[in-house]
């Protein structure tokens, strides 16, 4: 068997299996608000998932992390998984007081996730300084647009102080080009149920804030290009030609 005749099979296949990889892109960015005890973040609870959607800037479409910050005021621990959900048809009317509906108002998450990751045992630190949660190994391949869904699950200490949550983002400016949010709509479901429901941020001066609190949760997702289609057939002529070469052997 030559080495030459070989070689360039081996090369595409190396190819195609690491291409998602050359080029990793910051695709959204929901940059966090500054926020004290007086004017809170998101708080959340145990057992609950907040979904929250997301228009992808660029051409990425390959998911390969996420990542955002959580306040408390006490030392935890506790579980997290972030999800990945395609979107499907919902009921437009309902969302966010004084927030106008955008465009991602007549949808909602899928039923079933599309990648997930969940670390266990977070150390949160406490006086409100903010801990940074990475969700790598994503891996999911997604559309344009898509929810996210970040769910807590074992924390401690909720039940003698309950400020423990996300930041909140100010979805006017996006950094990323191309990218977008929708503060109208934030869904919500318990743990193993299979229909979501809208949830809203319970304030009674939400219109009246400048800038406005909205539903969108500060996150920043991460992708690579999807192969080209002649990477693959670049990838399928290198295996066909290592399977001639074997059975000629």
């Amino acid at each position: 068997m030559k080495f030459d005749s070989v070689f360039p099979g081996v090369l595409a296949l190396a190819v195609l299996g690491t291409s998602p990889l050359l080029a990793q892109d910051l695709v959204y960015q929901l940059n966090e608000r500054p926020v004290s005890q007086s004017e809170p973040f998101f708080p959340m609870e145990n057992g609950l998932a907040y979904a929250d959607g997301a228009t992808l800037g660029g051409s990425e479409r390959f998911v390969t992390e996420a990542s955002l910050r959580v306040l408390s005021s006490i030392e935890r621990t506790g579980d997290v998984t972030f999800s990945l959900y395609g979107v499907t048809a919902a009921d437009p009317s309902g969302g966010q007081p004084g927030v106008t509906p955008g465009a991602l108002a007549a949808f909602q998450p899928g039923a079933t996730a599309l990648g997930s990751v969940t670390l266990s045992s977070v150390n949160f630190g406490g006086g409100f300084a903010p801990t940074e949660l990475i969700f790598s190994g994503l891996d999911t391949l997604v559309g344009d647009d898509l929810f996210w869904a970040i769910e807590f699950s074992e924390v401690t200490g909720l039940e003698q102080d309950p400020l423990f949550g996300v930041f909140l983002g100010d979805s006017g400016t996006l950094p990323v080009a191309g990218s977008a949010t929708d503060p109208s709509r934030l869904y919500r479901r318990g743990s193993g149920a299979s229909s979501w429901e809208l949830a809203a941020f319970d304030d009674p001066t939400f219109a009246e804030r400048n800038p406005p609190l909205t539903s969108s949760l500060a996150v920043s997702i991460s992708a690579t290009a999807v192969p080209e289609p002649t990477v693959a057939v670049l990838g399928l002529l290198g295996a066909m030609g290592l399977l001639r070469r074997r059975r000629a052997a």
